[in-house]
């Protein structure tokens, strides 16, 4: 090994990486001369004005009564629509009648399914690729219904994923036809019917509505009818009747529901009747809700009356009464800059942009600042901020 010319290639390489170094330093340190400008990017915020508040939920509501005895099953899911006169509740002689029945409602609708893919002709050309989105988007609305605990909801995916997988297996051939299992279903159903006592008591809606399977006491803690006259001093006192043992459930009646609250006079100074804004809530279906005011009504203190008016139902919204929520008076939608980059010239409000190797002045209109930072509108004008801006936030040599 020749260790001289090793010793010499050290030295060339060295030399080389030492220029390059110095390179580097004396192009940021001319960079920093010809272009003394500390700058930020506009990037897209959005601020909300928000005051929360513990809320009652007030509705046009009946309760149902019963005094019959057995073994009582619900017929409707909660926040589930009943027509008037409708059996909601039955009442069975004993226990295993009513895990019959069940078992009778969860066949005849199986079979409902296989019957109508049964009659579809076209199925053998049907498109499998729709057919797996469908059973893949069921899947997971199984699963996500399930994580949530909400079984009315898990009930539908389960019978809607059974539906498909029922297809795909004609569709790919797997089965010829249904007809045998269209057979043997309705022999398992003529069994079940003749093995229970049908002696079976029913209790029906007087109205129709959204179903409720029990009752809390304050179905009539506040008039619904006068809630445009409602108080802080309504709010504050209200209390829950007596449950009686005879009441099983109720019936939500109309579609307008109410969401009533207290809230300090001074945070409201801009909540007008008629008003529409969002409420957040800590609901796992219904994470804001769209509401418009309904009235605003101040008292002698500091507090005023709030209520909102609501016309979104799901079970979740059908069975909560009350709860902390998040009244969402004003959103702030717009670029978000530096309250150090905002100047006035010539009697108007703006920001220095940074174009390429143009400095601009292009005008802000601001509406929300902060302690350190301002959102400003965007009306994509020829003169105005853009998003992804290069703003300046300090430098030498600006006007204004």
């Amino acid at each position: 090994m020749d260790f001289g010319k090793d010793s010499k290639f050290k030295k060339v390489f060295f030399g080389v990486f030492g220029i390059l170094i110095i390179c580097t330093v004396l192009y940021h340190s001319f960079s920093s001369l010809f272009n003394p400008y500390e700058t930020q990017e506009a990037v897209e915020m959005t601020v909300k004005k928000a005051v929360s508040a513990d809320c009652l939920f007030v509705r046009k509501e009946s309760v149902i009564k019963s005094d019959l005895a057995g073994f009582k099953v619900y017929r409707v899911s909660n926040g589930g629509k009943v027509a008037k006169n409708s059996d909601v509740i039955s009442y069975y002689n004993k226990a295993n009648d009513v895990a019959v029945a069940n078992e009778i409602n969860s066949l005849e609708d199986y079979l409902s399914q296989i019957e109508e893919i049964d009659k579809q002709n076209s199925i053998h050309n049907a498109d499998l690729d729709i057919i797996s989105e469908q059973t893949q988007a069921n899947i997971y609305s199984l699963l996500g219904n399930i994580n949530s605990n909400n079984l009315a909801d898990a009930k539908t995916s389960m019978s809607q994923l059974r539906y498909f997988i029922a297809q795909g297996q004609l569709a790919t051939g797997r089965e010829s036809d249904y007809s045998s299992v269209i057979k043997s279903l309705k022999s398992k159903l003529r069994m079940l019917k003749n093995s229970y006592d049908k002696d079976v008591k029913r209790v029906k809606s007087d109205d129709s509505g959204y179903f409720v399977n029990f009752t809390d006491g304050y179905e009539n803690a506040l008039d619904y009818d006068k809630i445009e006259d409602v108080t802080v001093s309504d709010i504050e006192n209200i209390k829950p009747q007596e449950v009686n043992d005879n009441q099983v459930g109720r019936v939500i009646c109309e579609n307008e529901w109410y969401i009533v609250c207290s809230l300090n006079t001074s945070d409201i100074s801009d909540l007008s009747k008629g008003d529409k804004i969002k409420i957040g809530t800590s609901l796992s279906n219904s994470d804001e809700l769209s509401v418009t005011v309904k009235a605003v009504n101040k008292s002698d203190g500091k507090k005023s009356a709030v209520v909102f008016s609501c016309m979104e139902m799901n079970e979740e919204l059908a069975t909560v009464r009350e709860q902390n929520m998040e009244i969402i008076l004003k959103t702030y939608k717009g670029l978000k800059v530096n309250k150090n980059a905002i100047r006035v010239k010539k009697g108007q409000k703006g920001v220095y942009v940074e174009r390429g190797t143009v400095t601009t002045f292009v005008k802000t209109d601001v509406i929300y600042s902060s302690k350190d930072y301002c959102i400003v509108k965007t009306n994509n004008g020829n003169n105005e901020l853009k998003i992804y801006d290069e703003v300046i936030v300090k430098g030498k040599g600006l006007d204004g």
